[in-house]
């Protein structure tokens, strides 16, 4: 009791993604407690933003912009939410990576909530690394599924899962849906396949680790020249998905793209000031849109 909300960010910050942090499938065992933490740290923090938000009056006034920036956005309850939002979004992803009891869809509904509830801090470095490592884990999960494998066993505790609609601004985790989605595993003699998924794990063992890389990694060039290769597949006789092979093929190409995208972004928002990924971004933008 009486630990501020600025430390338990920290401590499920450092069991998520610092030096010591857990390191999946092997810990499965430290779940349980990380997420009691994240839950603490999350209802503490959106009860912070909410008494804030009766404090300055916005539940009877709308506020002028220059109060917005300062003693909204600019607040540290508001920064305090938006971490412990994105350190949801990197729990369930990492669920989603390695155990695989959740649904992706949990992941990015929880990675668009923390985009679109705290737009104001995007820029802030520390949520782009929280981010990046929640993209990393989407594209690890897709990769995971498609390569096939025993999972590691382990139960999902009741209340695990994202904020529902209705309780958008709650500490509450709701529990996970039931995964229909997963994907086929590609069959062993699919060498070609099975190498490309390899190298997007090799790429995200790379991006969520316990120590990171101190340069922008060099392995964005192999992705962009994946990404030229795959998008035109992608794209082909847009509007339809074309029958039988065909349609396989063009749904492989899309899940391909969007995952060299996923670990595209996950590298820029690891660097957000170096040049190349500067560089980066422009070219995926250009490439994409």
């Amino acid at each position: 009791e009486g630990v501020t909300t600025q430390v338990l960010v920290n401590k499920v910050a450092d069991s998520l993604i610092g030096p010591d942090c857990i390191m999946l499938p092997k810990e499965t065992e430290h779940l349980g407690a990380l997420k009691t933490s994240l839950q603490r740290c999350k209802k503490q923090a959106f009860t912070e933003l909410g008494d804030l938000h009766k404090k300055l009056g916005m539940d009877r006034r709308r506020l002028s912009e220059k109060e917005l920036e300062s003693n909204w956005f600019g607040s540290g309850q508001y920064r305090c939410a938006a971490m412990a939002s994105s350190l949801e979004a990197v729990f369930l992803g990492k669920i989603y990576a390695y155990i695989g009891q959740l649904a992706e869809k949990n992941v990015t509904e929880a990675w668009t909530a923390t985009t679109n509830d705290f737009r104001n801090v995007m820029s802030d470095n520390h949520i782009k690394r929280l981010l990046s490592v929640v993209a990393i884990n989407v594209a690890r999960g897709r990769s995971r599924e498609r390569l096939g494998g025993v999972l590691p066993e382990f139960t999902l505790n009741a209340g695990m899962g994202v904020r529902s609609e209705q309780d958008k601004d709650s500490s509450l985790l709701t529990q996970p849906k039931k995964d229909n989605m997963a994907r086929t595993p590609l069959p062993e003699e699919d060498t070609q396949g099975r190498e490309f998924y390899e190298n997007v794990l090799r790429c995200c063992d790379l991006i969520d680790s316990r120590i990171v890389p101190v340069t922008f990694p060099a392995e964005v060039e192999v992705m962009f020249a994946e990404l030229k290769k795959y998008r035109p597949l992608a794209q082909k006789e847009k509007g339809s998905m074309g029958g039988g092979a065909e349609g396989e093929i063009k749904g492989e190409m899309q899940l391909r793209v969007s995952i060299l995208k996923n670990c595209i972004i996950g590298c820029v928002q690891l660097f957000p000031e170096d040049p190349s990924a500067l560089s980066a971004r422009s070219r995926l933008t250009s490439m994409m849109y």
